[in-house]
């Protein structure tokens, strides 16, 4: 038993470390006027070495699909890498080494680690943790960081979103919108106490402020669709609408109090019209990129090309454009199989399983991010939490009985769960 918890701590490890860790140095970082670059790497070591731990001690595979799926992308994602960098001797816009560093130790063993797990026990727990690790990290950015930014000509600007050294606005806002997601995965638990829910709400109500503060689409957007398909797997239950109730009443009162944030210069309202009278050059430049490697892919459909589109010598900043780019329709499909059986195991974690909601609503918002702003090599978050969710979903012991107590094999790909023991 003493084995089996210190195992489940492990993967918890990961897991938050993977979501949250880098949010946490970067805080800790401007607090106490650390180099952000030093921390990250301590925290990056420790997941890393935490992963190759969980290796060591023991493999339990998911379902056949989702490890062919998986592995099967790796391995052409990876041959790419080598292909590119060790035979054709080509550039890219960070050194080969730092790129086969981020792909394979902190994307690709992480989520094999988790992917392999033996023990898969994370909890409810699990998510409080995650709660309370991010308020830390919310509050020191709230205290130490600021709206204003450095320009490359040294001069100090105000760009009206909230960001702090090391910590872009992009990621500060998935940062809130996975504190918002993750409190709400607990208040919708129904197995959550009066005073775990309490502290949920609390800590929900800080992240959508931070949301707002950082004033970014992309983490609004992903958040937004992932309360979308929870509200329709479990649009009879009268809390999902008690809640959403609850968030809306918040987010009214946050635009009350900071009604700039929503409408003043440079504001999310004033970004959002930017996209659609075409003023927005963020936006125009990643179409661009997303044509240039549309374009790259057309030019090798079936072996893919390069790493970064040539064009712009940049990730596509958009994961599955990138994945038919340099893997090809062959190793796109497989990422697309990936992503699939992902948001499947999310909706079977809605529907089956209260304790794990908070689980398929932050891989929601991680895929949809990368989907706006990602690259293979870089998402770890969303690389960790597709591991863990199809792990979850498709070798799981669960029931659905009002008691919160689950007992039924959710079982393989495609097998219905009444069939699954």
């Amino acid at each position: 038993m003493t084995f089996s918890i210190q195992k489940t701590h492990l993967v918890s490890i990961v897991l938050i470390g993977s979501v949250i860790g880098y949010p946490l140095v970067a805080g800790i970082s401007a607090a106490v006027d650390f180099d952000n670059r030093t921390a990250s790497i301590v925290l990056r070591a420790l997941v890393l070495g935490v992963s190759l731990w969980l290796l060591l001690v023991g493999k339990s595979a998911p379902s056949r699909l989702a490890v062919f799926a998986f592995l099967g992308f790796w391995s052409l994602y990876l041959t790419r890498l080598a292909y590119t960098f060790l035979i054709a001797k080509e550039k890219a816009s960070i050194p080969a080494w730092e790129f086969g560093l981020w792909s394979v130790a902190i994307c690709f063993i992480p989520a094999l680690a988790v992917f392999f797990a033996r023990d898969r026990s994370i909890n409810l727990t699990g998510n409080m943790i995650i709660l309370l690790v991010g308020l830390f990290a919310a509050l020191l950015v709230l205290g130490f960081g600021g709206t204003s930014f450095v320009t490359n000509e040294g001069a100090i600007g105000d760009q009206n979103r909230w960001n702090v050294s090391g910590l872009n606005p992009i990621s500060l806002g998935h940062l809130g919108a996975t504190l918002f997601l993750a409190a709400a995965g607990t208040a919708l638990s129904g197995m959550a106490s009066r005073r775990q829910i309490m502290i949920a709400l609390g800590v929900g109500v800080i992240g959508l402020i931070v949301v707002f503060l950082a004033n970014s689409r992309g983490p609004m957007v992903a958040a937004a669709l992932a309360l979308l398909v929870l509200g329709l797997s479990r649009i009879r239950d009268r809390r999902t609408w008690l809640y959403a109730g609850l968030a809306l009443i918040a987010g009214l009162g946050v635009v009350s109090q900071r009604a700039e944030l929503i409408f003043g210069r440079g504001g999310l309202f004033d970004r959002f019209m930017g996209m659609v009278t075409g003023q927005d050059r963020s936006g125009e430049i990643r179409m661009q990129i997303f044509d240039a490697s549309i374009q790259q892919f057309l030019d090798s459909p079936f072996l893919g090309d390069g790493v970064e589109t040539r064009l712009f010598a940049y990730y596509p900043h958009n994961v599955v454009l990138e994945a038919f780019m340099t893997t090809g329709i062959f190793g796109g499909a497989l990422f697309l199989l990936i992503i699939g059986l992902s948001l499947l195991g999310a909706w079977r974690l809605f529907k089956n399983r209260r304790d794990k909601i908070w689980l398929g609503l932050l891989l929601i918002q991680y895929v949809v991010a990368a989907q706006l702003s990602g690259a293979i090599y870089q998402t770890n978050a969303m690389w960790v939490l597709m591991a863990s969710t199809m792990a979850l979903a498709f070798r799981a012991n669960v029931s659905n009985d009002a008691s919160g107590r689950y007992h039924r094999s959710m079982g393989q790909v495609g097998q219905p769960l009444s069939a699954a023991h």
